[in-house]
């Protein structure tokens, strides 16, 4: 790679034809292996570059070379020996479906020296020869598994201390080792320590911290806690909040007309959904303030993960908040209303969300890097079988909620899909949905949703089995989370006879082990508890850094785009020296495995 007297400029392409892995298998790294042949020692960055056209090596000439995508990777060489170029995501996407044309290695400032890595060319030693290594982890070999609850606060069981004693001791009967507590229903607080006011539920103790409260009973148990936080809905009542700065009194309908307006709304301007007012994850403010209050959660508790519900729209035709459209307007250059099921309007929506997802991913990180981040998601219609049909689903097209793609670019720890189907009226679409979840899990994690409360305890059962079953391919999920605590069947048999049907022979499971029979630990996250890569979580201050694009260049190169507030985020970054591009600005940084770094660019 590089220029030769005689030659001129030279270049090299190759391809290597994939290992077959099992299905599923999450891939924590790969590499792509040359030996330089060390003629000339000078320093010489070479760039690696992903192929983007069909090539033959019997045909290819300068004339006629592929196109190549961006630099991805990169490496210094001097000396002679092995270099080595992180491909990690490269080769995760090839395994996902993305053509696999191959890379071409040029020197970067191709007028100088060239250098020269072995191939099968200029070597009969096979052992010198260019190689790809993949480090991957069947699905299957999962070790542990989720037995979570969702405790709601519609309900009774975490709103006096007496209540979360007999919480704890419920999850430990039927074996669960995890709680999902709701600590906001609508923009308040089931806590005390909180950037927003205190609940107005009467059925709350005064002065009782729920949050605190089981964080102290749940660990003497060994029980994990994840705050649990909705998120888009933050008022249903005619009346407004008697708190003054409940977010609805601050920038709900008194604040129509201004920028401080942050309500969604549907192409016909009405503001409620199902009477509920919902703030709007395309106005950027929105994206800030919900991340903020998670935050100071997980800076002044000790909860073991943050798990957050309603990432999403409404529906197909909300998302009209006039800060909003304005953007969308003013990136696309367009006017009005958008139709809302114009392709480029439904995708713009659906990036406000994964800017939501990604960023809340790295500033919880930021605080604590053991935090495990999850998400709620939705599972209505039909499973999908292929990725055709999940581009159609309902996530994708109604509310705008990819989170297939949140698990394969490594924005989340791990997924829970609301598989919530009475087993006696829609059999296939659980099947359906939780066949999908097990045998696409990419870099991340699924932990099952099943919605027991809709199911006799029977059916609820059958459905946890069929829940931590190995697919035909031989993935597992990372466990069940069973919604819910409160309302464990449909048929108001009392919910102690549900948890011990779980550890217990019962006349509810004619299986000869009990589905919770013995104490499970929560599943290992590798790529937290053994990370080999870094994230990055970066601010542009510029009145041009909304939906701008950042160049990352260093060990692998991403392409990144700004959300309103100049945000970005680059997950899974191999570690080691890096440099961050803004139209003419740039910035150096170092990224530390396991690690989030942050940095501010000011232009």
């Amino acid at each position: 790679m590089g220029n030769h007297s005689t030659l001129g400029t030279t270049r090299s392409y190759l391809r290597f034809d994939l290992p077959e892995i099992p299905k599923g298998s999450r891939i924590n790294w790969a590499k792509l292996n040359f030996f330089h042949t060390g003629g000339d020692t000078t320093e010489a960055r070479i760039e690696l570059y992903p192929v983007a056209d069909v090539w033959e090596e019997s045909s290819i000439t300068w004339d006629r070379q592929p196109k190549q995508y961006f630099a991805y990777s990169s490496h210094t060489v001097s000396d002679r020996g092995w270099v080595s170029f992180w491909i990690t995501q490269l080769v995760r996407d090839w395994y996902n479906g993305t053509p696999n044309y191959g890379v071409c290695l040029k020197r970067q400032g191709e007028d100088l020296y060239r250098k020269l890595f072995y191939s099968s060319d200029y070597t009969r030693d096979t052992s010198l020869r260019p190689s790809v290594t993949i480090d991957y982890t069947p699905s299957g070999d999962q070790k542990g598994e989720y037995r979570i609850y969702w405790v709601d606060q519609f309900h009774e069981g975490a709103k006096a201390p007496r209540q979360v004693d007999r919480l704890i001791q419920d999850a430990k009967t039927s074996n669960a080792n995890a709680i999902f507590l709701q600590v906001r229903r609508r923009a308040d607080a089931y806590y005390n320590n909180s950037l927003e006011p205190k609940t107005e539920d009467p059925q709350l103790q005064p002065g009782f911290d729920p949050l605190a409260d089981t964080i102290t009973k749940a660990h003497a148990e060994n029980l994990e806690v994840h705050a649990w936080f909705a998120t888009m809905k933050i008022w249903n009542q005619t009346t407004p909040p008697a708190a003054s700065d409940h977010i609805y009194n601050t920038h709900g309908d008194a604040k129509k007309g201004t920028a401080d307006y942050w309500l969604s709304e549907d192409r016909q301007g009405n503001n409620r959904f199902n009477q509920e007012a919902v703030v709007d994850p395309g106005h950027p403010a929105v994206v800030d303030y919900t991340i903020d209050v998670m935050a100071h959660v997980a800076a002044n508790y000790d909860v073991d993960g943050i798990h957050i519900d309603i990432l999403r729209y409404m529906d197909t035709d909300w998302g009209y908040n006039p800060t909003a459209v304005a953007r969308y307007n003013r990136q696309h250059g367009t006017s009005g209303l958008p139709d809302p099921e114009d392709p480029r309007w439904q995708a713009w929506r659906r990036e406000q969300v994964n800017n939501l997802v990604k960023k809340s991913y790295a500033t919880l990180l930021g605080i604590r890097s053991d935090l495990k981040i999850s998400a709620a998601t939705i599972t209505w219609g039909n499973g999908p079988a292929t990725i055709e049909e999940w581009n159609r689903s309902a996530a994708m097209t109604k509310v705008f909620q990819d989170w297939r793609r949140w698990m394969e670019q490594g924005w989340i720890d791990f997924t829970v899909p609301m598989n919530y189907y009475d087993a006696a009226r829609s059999p296939s679409s659980f099947d359906r949905w939780i066949r999908w979840e097990k045998d696409h899990q990419y870099q991340r994690m699924t932990v099952g949703g099943v919605g027991i409360y809709l199911n006799t305890i029977a059916h609820g059962i059958d459905q946890i089995r069929k829940t931590l079953a190995t697919s035909s391919s031989g993935n597992r999920m990372g466990g069940t989370a069973l919604y819910s605590y409160a309302v464990t069947n449909r048929e108001d048999v009392a919910n102690n006879e549900f948890y011990r049907a779980l550890t217990r022979s019962s006349p509810y499971d004619d299986h000869p082990e009990p589905v919770f029979e013995t104490d499970a630990a929560p599943p290992e996250m590798p790529w937290k508890s053994s990370s080999t890569t870094g994230h990055l979580l970066g601010h542009i201050r510029c009145s041009e850094a909304d939906t701008a694009t950042v160049q990352v260049d260093g060990p692998e190169a991403r392409t990144v785009s700004t959300d309103g507030n100049g945000g970005f985020v680059a997950t899974d970054l191999p570690p080691g020296d890096y440099r961050v591009r803004f139209s003419d600005t740039e910035q150096r940084f170092t990224v530390t495995p396991g690690r989030v770094t942050k940095i501010r660019i000011h232009r």
